[in-house]
């Protein structure tokens, strides 16, 4: 499919009714820029262009003006396994993400697993970036990516993530994910940063909830947990 033909295609397959859902979960993006357009739509329009050159004059087609478009872009950036192809696509994408719903497409690109040193070093790069959505790609990217495997990225990933100081509330829910999902897995070396309450309020209680949510955290944790909400 040619690039031109890509709109009027996610066009035909708009849903009001889906869109309307989408506008409710997506708040960052005017809702003249939804189609509603469901994610089976996406994806098997995604593995249709995938690593042919339409696809790459798409992504090379930005700003795009639709969050499906967007979304499509970055199923596109996901599915390809050439890394240095994709962190070039992804300079060039993330300074114009506005949703929270397209970087988390992102956390899980195929090429990551086999360059986990490269990719955790650009992370700890755009987790500075002022641009939300870069910064919570940055720290989504670590928690996948660093966190599971401990020693000294994990340990710099819980540094630095900490000491984030947001405004934005996609940021700020992305930290307390990322030390929620801490507590579930690497529990000893995270507990010091809450019982420090070494985040900012908001993300340190928020944190500390959706951990005592998780069905990973153990009950003997999770009311140690509840105790240090009071």
């Amino acid at each position: 499919m040619q690039p031109e033909a890509i709109v009027p295609f996610l066009q035909q397959h708009a849903d009001a009714t889906y869109r309307d859902f989408s506008a409710r979960l997506n708040p960052t993006v005017d809702k003249d820029d939804l189609l509603g357009v469901r994610s089976p739509v996406l994806r098997s329009l995604a593995k249709q262009l995938k690593e042919s050159p339409d696809a790459e004059l798409f992504m090379q087609q930005l700003p795009h003006r639709y969050l499906e478009e967007n979304q499509l872009h970055a199923m596109l950036i996901a599915q390809s396994r050439d890394y240095t192809a994709t962190i070039e696509r992804l300079t060039l994408f993330l300074p114009h993400v506005n949703s929270w719903a397209v970087t988390d497409i992102m956390f899980n690109c195929r090429c990551f697993p086999s360059h986990r040193d490269e990719i955790n070093a650009v992370a700890f790069d755009w987790l500075t970036s002022p641009h939300p959505y870069t910064c919570r790609y940055a720290i989504g990217v670590l928690m996948h990516h660093a966190m599971p495997h401990g020693g000294q990225p994990m340990e710099q990933s819980l540094r630095q993530v900490a000491a984030i100081q947001s405004d934005d509330y996609y940021v700020n829910m992305m930290v307390a994910w990322f030390f929620a999902t801490a507590l579930a897995k690497k529990w000893e070396a995270t507990l010091t940063y809450i019982e420090q309450h070494r985040l900012p309020e908001w993300t340190h209680r928020k944190a500390i909830r959706k951990a005592i949510e998780s069905y990973r955290v153990s009950d003997e944790h999770k009311a140690h947990l509840r105790r240090l909400l009071d």
